[in-house]
This record gives C-alpha cells, sequence and structure tokens, in this order.
C-alpha cells in the first residue's frame, strides 16, 4: 500500500501582528532618555542623544533617528 503524503496547512501566527484599527504611532514602543543613552543602538551617539532629549520625556526610536540625523547632518557655521 503506498502512503498518502500529509499535507500541512499554513497558520498565520497570532499575537504579532498589529491590529489594522491601531494608528502605527500608538504601537510604536517609547523610551526614556536614560534607556537611550544606555541602549547599545545609540552608544556612539550618547553625547547628542543626551543633549537632544529631555529628562521626563518619551522617545519612540523614530523620533531619536529623526533628531540626531537632522542634528547630524547640520552645516556647521
Amino acid at each position: 500500500m503506498a502512503k498518502q503524503k500529509e499535507e500541512l496547512a499554513y497558520e498565520e501566527p497570532t499575537g504579532l501582528a498589529v491590529p489594522v484599527d491601531v494608528p502605527a504611532s500608538a504601537a510604536a514602543p517609547q523610551f526614556t532618555r536614560a534607556q537611550l543613552i544606555a541602549s547599545e543602538r545609540y552608544a556612539a551617539h550618547r553625547d547628542a542623544i543626551a543633549a537632544l532629549l529631555q529628562d521626563g520625556e518619551l522617545y519612540t526610536a523614530a523620533e531619536v533617528d529623526e533628531r540626531l540625523n537632522e542634528f547630524l547632518n547640520k552645516e556647521a557655521n
């Protein structure tokens, strides 16, 4: 007798996607100034991050990247 090959159905993982009705900005994690300064991602720019961000505020990585790029690309006077 020949064995029939079982087909596995693909199932979309649950709980990983952001619901459609939630704005992307609401789903982005926010960090404190201290967390960003201590992060490995911004290790090369810790001094700039410390100067550009304020204590008591929360920032997304996209906001920090934007501020940092503006600062780094500014023309010196």
